[in-house]
């Protein structure tokens, strides 16, 4: 399957266009960090009202600023004030990545407390109804989570540059935009 994640850095997406040319789902970011209003992704709601009226299927994720579990509790309301009333076909998702430096400058949390950060998102949004999963890259599998510790969610992997996958996930981002694809800017899973 062909699919795109996008945020409010993609612009406005033309979502025909991208169906017509093949496009099969998308992971669409809601927001960042804590649950304020400012962080909420300002493409998010036409993204999701422009997937349910062209029927593309579509899953969710927060990019996580979280530090502690507490964090994480304020991560979790930010995502269901923001997917309530709607009924995404893929997994919500909490991003772990830290490309900005933002949790390396303040402190990297150690491997038991970025586990337990995702746990306590992902937990949450089983209890709310969702599917819920979190998105690594393989050095962060590798050494900065004890995935073991989270068979229970779906896994997105961010491994660009090899033919397939090297680790069991339920969605594979095989490229960045800088490698190519379809959908200029856009992440490609």
């Amino acid at each position: 399957m062909n699919g795109i994640d996008v945020s409010e850095f993609n612009g406005d997406v033309d979502w025909q266009t991208a169906k017509n040319a093949g496009l099969q789902f998308a992971i669409l970011r809601c927001g960042y960090g804590s649950d304020t209003f400012n962080q909420d992704d300002k493409t998010f709601t036409r993204n999701v009202a422009e997937c349910e009226r062209l029927s593309i299927p579509y899953g969710i994720y927060l990019y996580s600023y979280a530090l502690n579990t507490e964090n994480a509790k304020s991560e979790l309301a930010h995502i269901l004030r923001l997917v309530k009333g709607h009924k995404p076909q893929f997994p919500v998702y909490l991003d772990m990545e830290d490309a900005d430096g933002y949790k390396a400058a303040h402190g990297m949390p150690s491997p038991r407390t970025l586990t337990d950060i995702i746990h306590t998102v992902c937990s949450g949004l089983k209890s709310a109804g969702y599917l819920a999963g979190y998105y690594v890259n393989k050095d962060w599998y590798d050494h900065f989570i004890y995935p073991k510790e989270l068979e229970n969610y779906v896994f997105w992997y961010a491994r660009p540059g090899i033919a397939r996958p090297d680790k069991e996930c339920g969605v594979w981002q095989s490229s960045f935009p800088e490698t190519g694809g379809h959908w200029p800017g856009a992440d490609i899973s």
